[in-house]
């Protein structure tokens, strides 16, 4: 949670802390930031990795739990390489004896595991995933499933979350579609990343997916110690200290809608009730990556909504129906053959966007008629937003606009999802982010994240091996600048260019 509020926020410029000394929103990252990040990361794939350990046990083994295990720790790896690039994986969590992939027991342990590039991260990852669906068993339930309080030992929901996680490390992958790096079905050829989306998407039987608002990967907290979500004991000054960001209010504002009487006043989109509170008549903002002498006018600011977002009983989402719905709008539209047209996976996913967070909002703002309208007026996918001069119509798309629009729509649903926002602008460019007087970092908006400083000490040659890498293909050394493998940045060095399907 900590790192939707406090760096993906700030870095996509979803909200703006207007506190003295904060530098998050204006692209700077302390040694210290970096470091719990890193270790958080890690310390969550280390005890998804131990779950997995242990339920491989052969007198015990759960296969079940094994397969939740080895989603949650691609999970956990992928955002790690997503953040800084290059990352142990091949050699990581070998600290103890382990169970190797044939099932032999491993004494041997490596406290120095080398540094995999962000390719070959990928292509362990799509092969953890494909391992981890198949080992899945739906005749099976799981020990304790009280404990479990995503989905309540629904294995099902398990093993749809892992081939929805799938979906979105292969879109992930979309400026590098001349990859052939996922395995197929029949373990015979490797696939490139929309021809592995389509053998998913055509394979329900095999591969579940999201279906639902039901399938979410939501935490539910009881509210009770220790299953609690941590905001409930923050003060409520750390919630209006988060303003909103002004860019974010005003692409989520309604321009109006045709009605028969000409154009009808503007009206702010109906989740924007659910992440923030407004402050005093109107929905007012804070300028991302200000200097600090424009930091006195937010007093009337909008900030995070607490009663959604920081009770003890709120819940949090590690992915959604919205943003599978809104991958597949994507696939489509760069041509993969699916099953549904992008128009309606776009208007899916906004809809289903809405109906997440209103459920989520105890004032409950908007009716499902006001969402259809919604979606219809505002957020549709071939119409654009502004009213020409005079005019009683807007103007449509063009095809640019229409994926633009698309990718914008996306942003505003991945509001509090841990990283997501922040990997999707760099592997598109969108939503287009204003960068202002006070933004750090030569005035870039960072790249990826620093490794921690303890890193370079404790595990030296891997970690100068890992940077001099950077420095060869991209220019750029152990800095907030170097582009990952993956983004838009690094494609363009290497001649590349979004080829679509094949």
């Amino acid at each position: 949670m900590d790192l939707s509020c406090n760096r993906n926020g700030e870095l996509i410029q979803y909200t703006v802390r207007c506190t003295s000394g904060n530098t998050n929103h204006r692209s700077v990252s302390t040694t210290a930031q970096s470091a719990e990040t890193w270790y958080s990361l890690l310390t969550h794939a280390a005890n998804a990795n131990h779950m997995s350990q242990l339920a491989r046990q052969p007198l015990t083994r759960d296969v079940n739990c094994e397969a939740i295990g080895l989603t949650l720790r691609t999970l956990f790896l992928s955002v790690a390489t997503d953040v800084y690039g290059n990352v142990p994986c091949s050699e990581a969590f070998q600290g103890q004896a382990y169970y190797d992939e044939e099932n032999s027991y491993i004494t041997f342990t490596n406290f120095k595991p080398v540094f995999d590039t962000q390719q070959e991260v990928y292509t362990q990852l799509f092969k953890t995933l494909e391992t981890a669906n198949s080992t899945y068993a739906l005749d099976r339930g799981i020990k304790l499933n009280a404990r479990d309080l995503m989905y309540g030992g629904d294995v099902l929901k398990w093993k749809k979350l892992n081939n929805s996680l799938y979906l979105r490390l292969l879109m992930r992958l979309s400026n590098r579609n001349n990859e052939k790096l996922a395995p197929s079905m029949d373990g015979v050829r490797t696939l490139t990343p929309f021809e592995k989306m389509r053998e998913i998407v055509s394979s329900p039987g095999v591969y579940p997916i999201f279906e639902s608002n039901d399938d979410n990967a939501t935490v539910r907290f009881s509210g009770e110690s220790p299953n609690e979500n941590r905001y409930g004991r923050s003060l409520d000054s750390y919630f209006t200290a988060r303003k909103a960001c002004e860019q974010l209010l005003m692409m989520m504002e309604s321009k109006g809608t045709i009605g028969e009487e000409g154009p009808q006043p503007q009206r702010q989109d109906p989740r924007t009730s659910s992440f923030f509170q407004i402050s005093g008549l109107n929905w007012n903002g804070a300028v991302s990556g200000s200097g600090l002498e424009e930091e006195g006018g937010v007093s009337g600011a909008a900030y995070l909504n607490r009663d959604v977002l920081g009770t003890y009983t709120a819940p949090y989402s590690f992915m959604k129906y919205d943003e599978l719905l809104f991958i597949l709008s994507e696939a489509a539209f760069r041509g993969v053959a699916l099953p549904r047209q992008a128009k309606d996976y776009y208007e899916e996913a906004v809809r289903s966007s809405c109906h997440a967070w209103i459920d989520m909002n105890p004032n409950k703002p908007w009716s499902e008629n006001e969402i259809d309208n919604f979606i219809l007026a505002y957020a549709n996918f071939e119409l654009g937003l502004e009213f020409p001069s005079g005019s009683g119509s807007r103007p449509t798309y063009t095809t640019a606009q229409q994926l633009e629009n698309l990718l914008n729509q996306k942003y505003i649903a991945l509001f509090w999802v841990g990283y997501e926002a922040w990997c999707d602008y760099r592997r598109t460019g969108y939503p287009t982010l204003t960068i202002n007087s006070g933004t750090q970092n030569d005035h870039v908006l960072p790249t990826r994240m620093e490794y921690p400083v303890n890193v370079r000490s404790t595990n030296p040659a891997n970690y100068e091996a890992a940077v001099n890498l950077m420095r060869e293909r991209y220019g750029q050394s152990d800095n907030m600048k170097c582009p990952v493998w993956w983004s838009r940045q690094a494609a363009a060095i290497d001649g590349l260019v979004n080829t679509g399907e094949e």
